[in-house]
Order: C-alpha cells, then structure tokens, then sequence
C-alpha cells in the first residue's frame, strides 16, 4: 500500500512490480521474500576466489521427484571455483525454492549464515528482531 501511496509519475510501474513479487513471479534475481541466501552465497564465494561468480561457476541440476504429489523437485548444487562437493536441497514444491534449499545447504555445511528469515542468519533485518534490540535496552 505504501508504494501506491506515494507520489510520483511510477506509481502504476512500482504497483505492477510489487503484483509480480507477491505473485511469486519476476526475474531469476528475485527470491523468497526476505531470502537473501543466494547473495549470501555470491559474497561469500566472491571472499575465497577474489572475484565475482559467474552462472559457469555455480552450476545447478533441478530434477522433479517421480510420482511426487503434488509435484516436487530437489536441487544439487556444485561450485566449482570452490570444491567439487556437490550441495543437494530439501525438497520442495518449485524449482527456484528447490535451488534456494540447495544455497542453503551449502552455506551451512561451510559455517555461513544464511538469508531465511525465520533463521538468524547474517543480512537478515525483520521487524521482530528489531524490537528486540529496543526492549533490549
């Protein structure tokens, strides 16, 4: 509501895109609200390897779970600028959350926080943790 409130000439822009975003829909960035995991991921690669990754470097294998209902896919995950290990998520009812479970995983099995919102991972930022902190004091 806040973003058709406010003025401007993008009002009608920012309202298709906050549509697209809670319809699950947008570009292959976009990720689970709040999920900041596969950022996560591409930062804590780019500290090991000196560089940016690149879609040849994180390479992702998402195949449906036969006779899954409802349908179901599970994702495997290598990186190959770090090690050959092969990362493989929960599984989960869409590919994009299927890759997301498998950035997880490898963020966990090398000490990394990861994005989920319910977790307390690093540049994670909700409400509730921010009152937290005031009553805190």
């Amino acid at each position: 509501n806040q973003v058709l409130q406010m003025g401007g000439g993008n009002q009608q822009q920012a309202a298709a895109m906050m549509t697209k975003l809670l319809q699950g829909g947008g570009g292959g960035s976009i990720q689970k609200a709040g999920d900041n995991s596969k950022e996560l991921l591409n930062q804590w690669v780019s500290k090991l390897t000196g560089k940016t990754p690149t879609k040849d470097e994180i390479i992702y294998n998402t195949v449906e779970i036969q006779d899954s209902k409802p349908t179901q896919y599970v994702s495997h995950m290598v990186i190959l600028t770090v090690d050959p290990r092969t990362y493989t998520g929960q599984p989960s009812t869409s590919k994009k959350a299927a890759e997301l479970s498998a950035v997880r995983q490898a963020l966990q099995e090398n000490g990394q926080s990861t994005g989920q919102v319910q977790g307390s991972g690093a540049g994670t930022t909700s409400k509730s943790s921010k009152k937290k902190k005031k009553n805190k004091k």
